[in-house]
């Protein structure tokens, strides 16, 4: 596993906890966005695992203020 997969796959654990420690205090809608923000987190991960494994050595990743910015 490379590190963005590491990176998601923690994102996703933590989603995924924060569902089954919190599920009962959660509003309808909460629990509605957070399945929605889980599902963008695996599509996300698939989506950069993919292009890092195309083309690993030509991404260059550069944060700033918040703001990611992935480059070749």
């Amino acid at each position: 596993m490379n590190d963005i997969e590491f990176a998601f796959s923690q994102i996703h654990f933590f989603l995924d906890a924060l569902q089954t420690n919190n599920g009962h205090v959660l509003s309808e809608s909460d629990a509605d966005r957070l399945t929605e923000a889980r599902e963008l987190v695996g599509r996300a991960g698939q989506l950069c695992a993919g292009e890092w494994n195309r083309a690993a050595g030509r991404k260059y990743i550069n944060v700033q203020g918040g703001q990611v910015k992935v480059t070749e």
